[in-house]
């Protein structure tokens, strides 16, 4: 051995050694760098390793047999004086086979070549795969699928293993390749539709059979199946790429995992051995971030965020969020959960006890915005200005920027032509909404944002139209047996008609049209009993919510206020504010209440807690409730000017045109001319599908309209105005009928007067 130590010593092998090892090192990573900005195929890092390490001993063998002929050459002896010029010097000695073959240029050139033919195969397999040749061509290089081309996923099976992993799997390959820019996937919206077009329950599991079907009547060229099976502790994933025409199997991938720990990765790697043989550029796959990066890292939360999404499509809503809880509670960082949770506590008409948990899951989704899909991640930042921030500007901005990188997403799509119609920019969303139905088939939600863009721009023939072709599965829904027909009876005004059209179903905004026609007895007995059940329940945010709702009325629509301030005051001795969370206190609308009775102090003092627990916190920049409560004290305290520029910002979103609460501004300010502009545009607008602010307001704006130009002595105007109140109010409660009796009266009086 030491013998050995000392030949290595001295031949320099150390030395070879290093000179190596620090050559394959900046190799290494030149491929590595390569690699990652050329997108070179994976096996080209192991590839070059191997390479590395078989030159390792032929290398090392070199040096130890060149520089043991070099220490073995014979040296020639000093030639004496006699002897120069008589005696050549010996030729030196012919070297043995092993050293013709192991000589530095052999080695160098060996390497040269063996990564020269790397190059080769690299760019041969390149060539390959983009010209669609052989097994390394991709689907859509060979024409099979073109870019952007829809595909479906069907629910993977369990073979052998476990049916809820299975189901597990499935989502989490649709999320990872719902991040391939070379094929857009069929969502869950769009399937359900359509399953309901194929006269199908929504629910319907999706295997490959019946994914095949829907795809073939939906125009997709490929589905995606797949199978789970347990082999041991372990678990064998398989994916397949499947025609849907022919049923004939255009690709496939294969991955293991030892247990359940590696699952998510198992899953990782198939998803982009998927997109790889789809099309995707290789530098596109393995840049893209992991599966865990974009979910979670936990297999049982993200089967918690299924089994949660599977509730929310059946409906049950609050089996869905509790499930989704369930998953942030195992994954705090779980921004897509975060993000489902918040849309769901978001939606109109859920109670204000729910706004804190709502503000907690959008600013949680936002903060861990970085574990999410681009796609996903535009709508978390959307739904975090609308929940938090009310930014309007950067939320618009954000579906716009959203749509602009997914052209073809219905839901975005959807979104952008929610808040065009909210903004009263009728256009916009007709043309949102009916992109998204071209890109997503037939949707409902699509289907009902085209109608308020029809209806907002008095496009009532257009209407009719889309309410009669709709999709027969739509057919029982109550906005199209309601809304559709029930836009021209409001454009028309057959307040008659358009309650038998809301009887006859039995379903939708009826408690909007009653009340709209002054009949309020009903509503009245249904929300004290609501209230009785509220305050059971231990809801006090929400008991306090629907008291001012009675509270608004009695003030705008009966016009009494001793019976609002004897509700209200009541209810806030009873569920004190102080034991309410926070953000679910309702500051500004309480405020707003305050400064319409008079009581300037009680309203400064809400507004400003509400803007010291809220709007500071949370960087608030745009709150309705709020801009309304500040307009309202300014108009108690006679600073008009400022109670016009707040409600200004109060109507940014989401009635402009058609909110009345500006014209009331003007008109108790004392400037006629201005509150006759306004009211009028509120009455007259072309009438958006649904009922907003008409329930408290219209009778009040038509009844008032009257009144002003009665005053300036502007019969002909007025007239229209009194005629129009008294046909609403026609059928009134008798509380009411003194007031459309004086109407009458009065438009009697004119009608004698001006012939």
């Amino acid at each position: 051995m030491k013998n050995l130590v000392r030949e290595v010593h001295r031949r320099s092998l150390w030395q070879v050694l290093g000179i190596y090892l620090a050559g394959s090192w900046i190799a290494l990573q030149v491929v590595e760098q390569l690699t990652e900005a050329a997108g070179l195929p994976d096996w080209v890092r192991p590839f070059s390793l191997v390479l590395l390490i078989l030159g390792f001993p032929i290398v090392m063998a070199t040096a130890f047999v060149q520089e043991g002929m070099t220490s073995r050459e014979p040296e020639a002896p000093e030639p004496s004086l006699a002897d120069a010029g008589e005696v050549e010097p010996p030729p030196p000695p012919e070297p043995k086979g092993h050293h013709k073959v192991l000589t530095w240029r052999n080695a160098v050139f060996g390497g040269v070549g063996a990564f020269a033919l790397m190059g080769l195969l690299t760019a041969g397999y390149l060539f390959m795969r983009t010209a669609g040749i052989g097994p390394a061509g991709t689907l859509v290089a060979s024409g099979v699928l073109d870019e952007r081309d829809p595909i479906l996923i069907a629910e993977m099976t369990a073979g052998s293993g476990d049916a809820a992993l299975a189901r597990t799997a499935t989502e989490a390959l649709r999320t990872d390749l719902a991040e391939s820019p070379t094929v857009t996937l069929m969502s869950p919206d769009d399937i359900a539709d359509a399953l309901e077009r194929m006269r199908r329950d929504p629910d319907t599991p999706l295997d490959l059979a019946l994914a095949r079907e829907l795809a073939t009547r939906e125009g997709v060229k490929a589905v995606v199946g797949g199978e789970v099976n347990a082999a041991g502790a372990g678990y064998v994933l398989t994916a397949q790429i499947v025609s849907a025409a022919d049923g004939s199997i255009l690709a496939s991938r294969r991955e293991s995992a030892k247990d359940e720990t590696e699952i998510i990765d198992a899953i990782d790697r198939l998803s982009k051995g998927v997109r790889e043989r789809l099309g995707e550029s290789l530098r596109s796959v393995q840049s893209s971030p992991g599966l865990a990066r974009l979910t979670t890292g936990s297999l049982e939360a993200l089967q918690k965020y299924q089994e949660g999404d599977a509730a929310f499509g059946r409906g049950d809503r609050d089996t869905g969020v509790e499930l989704l809880y369930e998953a942030v509670a195992i994954d705090t960082a779980f921004a897509a959960a975060w993000r489902r949770i918040a849309t769901s506590l978001g939606n109109p008409g859920n109670p204000a006890d729910v706004r804190a948990d709502e503000i907690e899951a959008a600013t949680k989704g936002w903060v861990h915005r970085d574990r999410l899909t681009e796609f996903e991640r535009v709508r978390a930042e959307a739904i975090y200005h609308r929940s938090v921030t009310g930014d309007l500007a950067r939320e618009l901005a954000v579906y716009e920027r959203g749509v602009e990188q997914f052209p073809e997403s219905g839901p975005l799509l959807n979104n952008l032509a929610v808040q065009y119609a909210d903004m009263e920019e009728f256009e916009k969303a007709e043309e949102a909404a009916r992109r998204g139905i071209e890109a997503s088939s037939a949707d409902f939600f699509l289907s009902v944002n085209l109608l308020r863009g029809l209806a907002g721009q008095g496009k009532f023939d257009e209407v009719e139209e889309v309410g009669a072709t709709v999709d027969p599965s739509y057919a029982d829904r109550p906005f199209f047996t309601v809304n559709a027909p029930a836009a021209r009876l409001r454009s028309t005004r057959d307040w008659t008609a358009l309650q038998a059209l809301v009887d006859s179903v039995g379903a939708g905004p009826d408690g909007a049209v009653t009340a709209m026609r002054g009949q309020l007895e009903e509503e009245r007995r249904e929300d004290l009993a609501d209230l009785v059940e509220l305050d059971r329940d231990g809801r006090p945010a929400e008991y306090l919510n629907r008291t001012l709702d009675i509270a608004f009325t009695e003030l705008d629509v009966r016009g009494s206020e001793d019976r609002a301030i004897e509700l209200v005051d009541d209810a806030v001795a009873s569920h004190p504010l102080d034991g309410i969370e926070p953000l679910n206190r309702p500051y500004t609308r309480l405020a707003e209440f305050q400064a319409r009775v008079g009581r300037t102090a009680e309203a400064r003092e809400l507004i400003a807690a509400y803007e010291s627990d809220v709007v500071e916190p949370l960087g608030v920049v745009w709150d309705e409730g709020w801009h309304r409560a500040r307009s309202e004290l300014a108009l108690a305290e006679g600073r008009f000017e400022d109670a016009v520029a707040a409600q200004r910002l109060a109507e940014a979103k989401p009635c402009r045109h058609r909110c009345p609460q500006l014209g009331r501004v003007y008109d108790r300010a004392g400037v006629p001319d201005s509150a006759i502009a306004l009211l009028a545009r509120y009455v007259d607008a072309p009438d958006a599908i649904g009922f907003g602010a008409d329930s408290r307001h219209r009778a009040w704006a038509l009844e008032r309209l009257g009144q002003l130009h009665d005053e300036k002595g502007e019969l002909q105007e007025a007239a229209g105005y009194y005629a129009r109140f008294v046909d609403l109010w026609a059928e009134a409660d008798d509380e009411l009928q003194l007031r459309v009796r004086a109407a009458q009266a009065r438009l009697e009086e004119i009608l004698r007067e001006i012939g």
